[in-house]
């Protein structure tokens, strides 16, 4: 790798600590996060400073992103068909069923929401918007992701997970064999959380041309048995896959 290329990773790098939730930075702690030695640090912040992709905020005594950021975003969602395919039918479908849509893609060790609706007001803690992230190795959507994968992409992933992620624990592997062996047999995978009071289905799609994608609604599951999936909960599922899947028709 040449200095340049080094350079531009750790500057990526350094943006990369930002997510939501964690708007200010101070100096030590995008060190720590990053693994870099502190002159470097210095160095990279003061290039990303300059080109106005950091902002230092002197009452907190850290570092924001700056507004070319959002001006990239934004660009990212204007010019992405298959975000403008799906928004109104997502949005539709949350209202209608009271769920939580999401619909992304892989970076890192998480999946990046490119479009959420929110469509039950009882859930507000559960709120997710664009670009929010959700673990690959934990969640419906992510799970999804691996299984929509050809072999060679997943058994990548897979290792990049076992060597990265912090959700990454013992029987893991299992888990989302097993997920991914759902969606195989039934097009979908369920994933539970809070001890079954909240359960999330996903699925993959794929679009010739454009990076695996995946869905996940998240919903309230029957209290006789949290792990069956009420009829409406998968055919939304499957509505909005197969919205997707006519782009690449």
């Amino acid at each position: 790798m040449t200095l340049s290329n080094r350079s531009l990773e750790r500057g990526l790098a350094i943006l990369e600590c930002f997510k939501p939730g964690v708007g200010v930075l101070a100096h030590h702690d995008i060190a720590e996060r990053t693994g870099l030695p502190k002159a470097t640090v210095t160095r990279l912040i003061g290039t990303l400073r300059a080109q106005g992709y950091l902002v230092r905020d002197g009452s907190a005594r850290g570092y924001r992103l700056g507004v070319p950021v959002l001006s990239l975003s934004h660009a990212l969602r204007l010019g992405n068909e298959l975000i403008e395919a799906a928004a109104p039918l997502i949005g539709r479908i949350a209202r209608e069923t009271s769920t939580i849509i999401g619909f992304g893609t892989a970076h890192g060790t998480d999946i990046v929401y490119l479009d959420a609706a929110n469509g039950d007001p009882t859930r507000v803690a559960r709120r997710i918007n664009a670009g929010m992230r959700t673990p690959i190795s934990i969640s419906s959507i992510g799970r999804a992701f691996l299984a929509g994968l050809v072999p060679a992409e997943r058994q990548h992933w897979l290792g990049h997970l076992r060597r990265a992620d912090s959700h990454w624990r013992t029987g893991m592997l299992a888990e989302i064999e097993r997920s991914m062996q759902e969606v195989r047999t039934r097009g979908y995978c369920l994933v539970l959380w809070n001890e079954g009071k909240t359960a999330s289905i996903g699925a993959p799609v794929a679009v010739r041309g454009s990076p695996l994608h995946a869905f996940n609604v998240g919903y309230v599951p029957p209290e006789d048995d949290v792990r069956r999936v009420p009829k409406p909960m998968s055919e939304a599922l499957r509505e909005l896959v197969a919205c997707v899947d006519r782009l690449g028709a």
